[in-house]
Parts: C-alpha cells; sequence; structure tokens
C-alpha cells in the first residue's frame, strides 16, 4: 500500500490552519504521513498545531528562510512513496482526494500525478473559478503550461534527484520546481480530470502588490532551466495569457 507523505508549510496563519489539519484528517485514505513545517510563527498557529500534534506525524516550529526552505525541510524528513503538498489555506476538496491518487498511482507505472483545482472565496468557501489542467504532452512546458502545484503528487525519487526548492525564490520556487521535475527524461505523467483542491484566493503570488516581482522570478525561472530569454519572454507571455481560458465558472455547482 503505497504512503503518501502531505507537507504542510505554515507561517503565522491561526486562521486557517485547523481546517486545513481537519481536511487531512477526514481523508479516506489512511496510509499517509504528515509533515508540518512551521517557520516560527507567533500568532497562535503554533498553539492550533500542537493541540492536533496526534495527527501530526511530524512537527517541526523553527525560523527558516521562507517557503522554498520549509518545503526543502519537509521532502527531506518525508518518508512516503509519493510527496504531495496541501498548503496552509487550502483543503483537500473531498474526503476521496488522497483515494483518487493513491488508485492513480497503482493503476499504472507513473512518476507524477497532477489534477484539477478550484479556487474559493477566502470567507465563505465558495468556488470562484476553476482551474483545469489538462492532459499532459510534452511540448507543453515551451507554451507557457503547468499544472496546478496544489495538486501535484511526485515519487520521492524524483525530488531525490532533482533540486527541489530555490531558495533564492520567494514566490516562484514551486514553478521552478515544476519545470525541473516536467524536464526529466522519459518522465511519466498521469492527469487526474478530477478536482482535489480547494485553494483560498488571497495567497502571495496572487496578490496585484506581487505580479511584477512574480513575473521577474518566473522569468528568471525558466531561463536557470536553459531557455533563452527570447523564448522565456513568449513562454511568460503565453504563460499569462493561458489563465484567461483556464480560469472560468462552469454553469452550475458552487460547491
Amino acid at each position: 500500500m503505497l504512503k503518501i507523505s502531505i507537507i504542510t508549510a505554515v507561517f503565522n496563519n491561526k486562521r486557517y490552519i485547523q481546517a486545513c489539519l481537519d481536511s487531512l484528517a477526514s481523508q479516506i485514505y489512511r496510509n499517509v504521513e504528515h509533515i508540518v513545517v512551521d517557520g516560527g510563527s507567533f500568532d497562535g498557529t503554533l498553539d492550533v498545531l500542537k493541540m492536533n500534534e496526534a495527527q501530526i506525524d511530524t512537527l517541526v516550529s523553527e525560523p527558516d528562510k521562507g517557503v522554498c526552505d520549509a518545503w526543502n525541510k519537509g521532502v527531506a524528513l518525508a518518508s512516503g512513496d509519493i510527496i504531495g503538498f496541501l498548503h496552509s489555506d487550502d483543503v483537500f476538496f473531498d474526503d476521496l482526494a488522497l483515494e483518487r491518487v493513491a488508485e492513480e498511482f497503482n493503476s499504472g507505472d507513473i512518476d507524477v500525478a497532477y489534477a484539477d483545482l478550484v479556487h474559493v472565496n477566502p470567507i465563505t468557501g465558495k468556488i470562484i473559478r476553476r482551474w483545469y489542467a489538462g492532459e499532459f504532452k510534452a511540448n507543453k512546458l515551451d507554451n507557457g503550461w503547468m499544472p496546478p502545484h496544489p495538486t501535484l503528487f511526485v515519487r520521492k525519487e524524483v525530488y531525490d534527484n532533482v533540486s527541489c526548492f530555490d531558495l533564492s525564490f520567494s514566490i516562484s520556487g514551486d514553478y521552478l520546481s515544476i519545470l525541473n521535475i516536467f524536464r526529466v527524461p522519459d518522465l511519466r505523467v498521469a492527469y487526474i480530470p478530477q478536482f482535489l483542491v480547494r485553494q483560498r484566493t488571497g495567497g502571495v503570488s496572487s496578490r496585484p502588490s506581487n505580479w511584477a516581482k512574480k513575473m521577474k522570478q518566473d522569468l528568471r525561472a525558466l531561463k536557470l532551466v536553459g531557455y533563452s530569454e527570447p523564448r522565456a519572454l513568449f513562454i511568460l507571455i503565453v504563460k499569462n495569457l493561458r489563465k484567461l481560458p483556464q480560469f472560468f465558472i462552469k454553469q452550475g455547482a458552487d460547491s
């Protein structure tokens, strides 16, 4: 039975961390390891974590160098076959999310699986928009595609053989990591055409005040993996244009 390690990085998020913990605790799939890396919170987050220690397999609380540092610590501590990330603002779409992930890895010889995601109002939890990631093809990275990082599940040996998260990136560390992972030769990828995560809006990368910084870091990430500056600029433009059809609400359910 595959073991799934879920890593949650958190810093001063008392408001939402309990919902995150409850979401993981409610999963039907039980062979799960939860690693929580707290950056030295002082707003009461650590109190909430300690009250839930019985359901946390590994809890680290110490100052760090940002979310990439926290993610790297989590990956290093993970003992599961598969690694995924549940951000402290987020919850799984339902209690079958990890069951779907395990079924995908068990049904085929794959290295990576990803799925769809919904963005929700941070207060009401109502769906604002849906991100349909679509099937992966080798040329998609060259045309601005990326999967939703919160729905990305990767075999541990892949992380053991590629760079994890670059501490010099405060916003786009997940994008650089995705570029590195999906450029692994002969990577076996599966797309799960279902929603796996409810992501609250208002995260660091989506704040208008950080858009210019994110664009700059995305451009640097593309150049680091070998794209020329003209090609990287093209990919970055297309990447942002892709979000227009990618983020929309279908008529119907809002829950």
